[in-house]
């Protein structure tokens, strides 16, 4: 199959983990983030803009549009909202608004904006969307408030979109790879327990050598991505 993957959030962690196994696949993969990756591959193109910015998403239309033209002939196009942050850390009342908004344009716009390009690009082209999710979409964890009312915002993006669009050959999925060795773990570590009273619990999972290897959550969601037997939205966590 000819199939192009886009992945935000591509020079670490989960990022870098599906990038190098979509290459290992055979997939023309795109990836997104903010910092260069100098990775020499014919099939890999990078794209180095921060998606925080709210003109940065709009530069990467035309490249990303070159890429999509019909012209080459992809049989489906993965998109992988990965890019996320975790902070700002705190109770509600001492949240910094301006770092609230960032967190908001990262974690919610920049993976809407991606899924409008290609929504409006690939009118007759199979998509399939997974967004990474996260036990907060869910459940309030004291501190994170930011980090929960954005996984939460994009976790009710993802089921409007498979309803707005179910009559397109479109899937959205929405992953939670759960804890995986990865620097938002390392700055969760680092957080201080008077904004995020619960980092004991992080510090003793990584104490303990509980953390998941990221290409593991990254194989089992390339699997999920590739099954065409699951609904119009499919939710799934990390099952290793």
């Amino acid at each position: 199959m000819n199939e192009l993957l886009i992945v935000t959030g591509s020079s670490s962690g989960l990022g870098a983990a599906l990038v190098e196994l979509g290459l290992d696949h055979g997939q023309r993969v795109i990836g997104i983030a903010r910092r260069n990756v100098q990775l020499d591959h014919p099939n890999y193109i990078h794209l180095q803009a921060d998606l925080s910015e709210i003109d940065s998403l709009g530069r990467l239309s035309e490249p990303l549009n070159s890429y999509l033209d019909a012209s080459q002939g992809y049989d489906r196009v993965v998109l992988i909202n990965n890019a996320a942050q975790l902070g700002p850390v705190g109770l509600l009342a001492n949240l910094d608004l301006n770092e609230l908004q960032q967190a908001h344009r990262l974690n919610v716009l920049a993976p809407l904006s991606l899924t409008q390009l290609l929504l409006n690009q690939t009118v007759d082209t199979p998509l399939c969307i997974a967004n990474i999710s996260s036990g907060a979409a869910t459940s309030p964890y004291q501190g994170w408030g930011s980090y929960c009312s954005t996984k939460a915002a994009l976790r009710m993006l993802s089921q409007t979109a498979a309803l707005e669009y179910a009559n397109r050959d479109l899937r959205v999925l929405l992953y939670a790879p759960g804890v995986i060795d990865t620097p938002m773990q390392e700055e969760v570590r680092n957080s201080d327990p008077q904004a995020f009273p619960n980092v004991s619990k992080f510090k003793a999972l990584h104490a303990s050598n509980q953390l998941a290897d990221p290409k593991d959550a990254a194989r089992e969601l390339l699997q999920l991505v590739q099954r065409q037997d699951l609904p119009a939205f499919y939710e799934s966590r990390f099952s290793g």
